[in-house]
């Protein structure tokens, strides 16, 4: 969203998890900040809902989207339908969503899962490399009950955690991934405490230096937005104050509360 939208990049996303309509769609509530599952319910958006549902439906349709939706490709295919995409429609970023659906149709791959992903990965790198434009690769983690502690509550991991995936280590220039620490929780009032805070853990930077980012996740949206500053969420453990508080930071909510809200932090 931001790349295509906001820096304005022809963007070419390969979706094997969700149709051509249905990223778009999701895109769209998810900018317009609009739960579409109330959507769904048969709440009747309010005119201020609609204006940023419009809103949000225009910047798509004048933006340099494009969504490759056929599920089972094989990478050379992928490579093969990127550089056409290149050429033509001169993208310059692409996703794909998950990189666990690539299939590579060598013999050798056919033998062994971690071959298989090996040739993927290997396959993204070169293409990024020929086309000279950053690859954003999604994939899932093991989600293991015993990650390791950091000794300051957030809970880290190392790359072994990514599955089949021994190769990604050596082929990434950049390995991140997204951490809601209400998930590590043991009961219900460290959940609360903890809703709305997400990390993006970065494990390995090849140019850089690894880290964390603290990021606020809005469940209702299922969107992630960059954190506001400290003190402005240093405080916050409620759910609705941390969304209220994003939105008086941002200038979206102009009320008589928003002062209340910044005394409090």
């Amino acid at each position: 969203e931001h790349i295509c939208i906001n820096q304005k990049v022809p963007t070419l996303i390969f979706s094997g998890q969700m149709t051509a309509f249905e990223t778009t769609q999701r895109l769209m509530f998810s900018r317009a900040k609009f739960a579409l599952h109330e959507f769904y319910q048969g709440r009747c958006p309010m005119r201020s809902d609609l204006e940023r549902i419009q809103q949000a439906a225009v910047e798509i349709a004048h933006a340099g989207l494009f969504v490759d939706d056929r599920a089972g490709l094989e990478i050379d295919v992928l490579r093969e339908r990127a550089r056409r995409y290149r050429g033509e429609k001169e993208i310059g970023f692409i996703a794909i969503d998950d990189v666990r659906l690539l299939r590579s149709n060598s013999v050798r791959a056919e033998r062994s899962g971690e071959r298989e992903r090996a040739e993927v990965f290997a396959g993204i790198k070169d293409l990024a490399r020929e086309l000279g434009i950053p690859i954003l690769v999604l994939a899932d983690l093991n989600r293991r009950p015993d990650f390791n502690g950091d000794g300051q509550g957030r809970r880290i991991s190392d790359i072994a955690d990514f599955r089949n995936s021994g190769a990604i280590g050596q082929n990434a220039d950049i390995v991140g991934w997204l951490y809601r620490t209400n998930y590590d929780a043991k009961s219900a009032e460290e959940r609360e405490a903890e809703a709305g805070r997400a990390e993006l853990i970065v494990v390995k930077n090849r140019n850089g230096k690894s880290g964390w980012v603290p990021l606020l996740f809005i469940e209702e949206i299922m969107r992630f937005e960059t954190c506001p500053p400290e003190p402005l969420c240093s405080n916050l453990c409620e759910a609705d104050e941390i969304r209220e508080a994003w939105e008086c930071h941002r200038g979206e909510v102009v009320d008589e509360r928003e002062d209340s809200i910044n005394a409090e932090c």
